[in-house]
This record gives structure tokens, C-alpha cells and sequence, in this order.
């Protein structure tokens, strides 16, 4: 995929609609899940650090504020990850996933999620973003662990 520039405000307030959009799939998926404790409680934690997530990239455009620069980013893949993460969160909200199939595509997303802010954390040419998205990126790794975990163990559908 061929990189071309794009405003640095541009790229965060697209980050910041990831990690919203984020946070609200997951909230969602705590609720819908509520019966099985163990899970919503997933849910509802992993929606808290996505809501963390998306203050963090706030703080840092307000931080960043003014700066005018372009970053070299391959637009198709960062709208591709939004695009795949508000198709996947329209079709739960259309069609009631089962927790298994809940944790199957949350795994999937969070590991697009993780090369996303590898590719940030490689692009932006200053060292407060790269340590932001090196840091957004692990904690993404983490979710897949605990997603992977908690579909290991479920018994379930």
C-alpha cells in the first residue's frame, strides 16, 4: 500500500474515532453479555481502557495543537480499520452475537487495532506519539491475550 501525507490533527481525530468507537462495542458487548459475569466484566474493562485510550490521543492533539504537518500514512488501511470496526459493531447491533462468536471477532479487531498503532508509533516523527501508540499497541496485545484466554475457557456457544 502506497503512503501519502495526511494532516497529523487528521490521523489523531481518526485514531480518537477508533478508540471511541471501541469503547462503545465493548460496552455494548458487557451489556448484551450481563448473564455471564466473567465476561461482561471483560467487556466493561476492556471498554474502560479503550475510553482511556481514546482521552490519551485528546490529551495529545490538545498537547500538539497547532502543529501543522503531514504524516506519511497508508489512508486505505487506516480507514480500513474503522470501516471493519463500525461494520463489526453495526452487525452485533443488528445481529446478537453469541459470546464465542463476540470473542472471535473482538480478537480479530484487536489485533488489526495493535498493527494500527505499530504503524503510528513508526510514522509520527516525534517522540510523544510513538511512545503513545508503542504503549496503545501492548496494551492491545494484552486484550488479545485476555480475549483469547476468556475463549479458551468458555464452554459455551
Amino acid at each position: 500500500m502506497a503512503k501519502v501525507p495526511l494532516a497529523r490533527t487528521k490521523i489523531l481525530e481518526k485514531c480518537w474515532r477508533l478508540e471511541t468507537l471501541a469503547d462503545e462495542m465493548y460496552g455494548y458487548l458487557s451489556r448484551l453479555h450481563r448473564g455471564e459475569r466473567t465476561i461482561s466484566r471483560l467487556w466493561k474493562k476492556t471498554a474502560q481502557e479503550e475510553e482511556d485510550h481514546a482521552l490519551q490521543i485528546r490529551h495529545l492533539m490538545k498537547d500538539k495543537e497547532g502543529i501543522v504537518e503531514d504524516i506519511m500514512v497508508e489512508g486505505d488501511r487506516l480507514n480500513g480499520v474503522i470501516e471493519a470496526l463500525e461494520t463489526a459493531f453495526r452487525d452485533m447491533k443488528k445481529n446478537p452475537p453469541s459470546i464465542r462468536k463476540a470473542l472471535t471477532e473482538a480478537i480479530e479487531l484487536e489485533e488489526s487495532f495493535s498493527e494500527f498503532h505499530l504503524e503510528n508509533a513508526i510514522n509520527f516523527p516525534d517522540e510523544e506519539s510513538r511512545e503513545l501508540f508503542q504503549a496503545l499497541r501492548k496494551i492491545d496485545q494484552t486484550h488479545v491475550k485476555a480475549l483469547r484466554k476468556a475463549l479458551e475457557e468458555w464452554e459455551g456457544d
